[in-house]
């Protein structure tokens, strides 16, 4: 039996990926690749692809779970239009590699996920950061072995992916 893997992506230029195999267990996981373009950091369609080619085969991903995007009034029309472009590449992306995917809105995996934790401004990103190593003790969501925080990207990817991989099981 070929073990299948459950990708979750939070999307943006702070955002990562991470992909788990059936049992919950971390495979693989990154900060959100980006390419600087003039001024701009952009996310990087090419090392995105080639982050999914270089571990997985079409047969192999059960699912990607894609953390939906909606325009935001208060972050303002530039700040939303490079959020929707990112998030483009990455719906493109999966898509070209003809990977199923699913679109998850942040208001679904957090009411699971987040449960019985408190809410309010700020909340969200602190409640992901302490579930997530609640689940998984062993992990590092350090964007690297230097950085002394922990990046909410990588806790929301892996909390989005495991909320896919429960549903699904």
């Amino acid at each position: 039996m070929t073990t299948k893997y459950y990708i979750g992506i939070d999307p943006g230029i702070s955002g990562a990926l991470v992909c788990m195999d059936d049992l919950g267990n971390i495979r693989k996981k990154c900060v959100m690749p980006i390419v600087k373009i003039g001024t701009k950091n952009k996310v990087d369609p090419k090392a995105l692809a080639h982050w999914f080619k270089g571990c997985f085969t079409e047969e192999e991903v059960r699912i990607v779970a894609i953390e939906e995007q909606r325009p935001m009034h208060q972050i303002g029309e530039v700040a939303t239009f490079g959020m929707g472009r990112g998030y483009g590449i990455i719906e493109g992306v999966v898509a070209t590699l003809e990977l199923p995917y699913e679109l998850i809105r942040p208001v679904d995996w957090q009411k699971e996920m987040l449960k019985g934790l408190p809410k309010g401004k700020g909340m969200t990103k602190e409640n992901s950061k302490q579930v997530a190593t609640q689940l998984f003790p062993k992990e590092s969501f350090k964007r690297t072995e230097k950085c002394t925080k922990i990046h909410d990207g990588l806790t929301d990817a892996v909390l989005i992916t495991e909320f896919i991989r429960r549903k699904i099981k």
